[in-house]
């Protein structure tokens, strides 16, 4: 996770995080894609440090608010990471499927269940929290990819010209 944070998506390489444990010298390691095999654990890990971050089953009156709040916190970790954001949002697409995105997808969607069912959802409500669970992973992806390309652009976007008028 330090490396994602630090370099994002291109940094999580096998020889970096190899290094960083001072795991083997350098070349012992070939450039292998790190990305996929950890997108899932790394996501995994991240949601249930935020589902036991609060209590989200109390942490207001009706559902509507308590997913509210859960929602405000989930984007405000994410738009405050944006190398890590990045990084597991595209190795999570690459990965999707796998036993361990699966996973991932369950928390987020068992920490949504809790926050709409008030700490004990109903069937029903498991199923749409994993329909708003989708949902919000879409839109997670949606905005890591505008991010991306807002950010490669910027620095060859034309300025306007501010020159007075003669």
């Amino acid at each position: 996770m330090p490396i994602a944070t630090d370099g994002g998506y291109a940094a999580v390489r096998m020889r970096v995080v190899a290094e960083r444990a001072r795991y083997c010298s350098r070349h012992s390691v070939p450039l292998l894609p790190l990305q996929t095999a950890s997108a899932g654990p790394a996501l995994t890990r991240e949601f249930e440090r935020l589902g036991d971050e609060d209590d989200w089953a109390t942490i207001a009156a009706s559902p509507v608010q308590r997913l509210q709040e859960l929602n405000a916190r989930l984007r405000h970790e994410w738009q405050n990471r944006p190398a890590l954001t990045e990084a597991v949002t595209r190795a999570f697409v690459v990965a999707d499927g796998t036993v361990d995105v699966v996973r991932a997808e369950a928390v987020l969607g068992h920490v949504m269940a809790r926050a709409i069912g008030g700490g004990h959802p109903t069937p029903h409500q498991i199923q749409i929290a994993a329909v708003v669970a989708d949902i919000w992973l879409a839109n997670l992806t949606a905005w890591t990819a505008a991010t991306r390309h807002y950010r490669r652009s910027l620095p060859t976007a034309p300025l306007p010209d501010r020159t007075p008028p003669s």
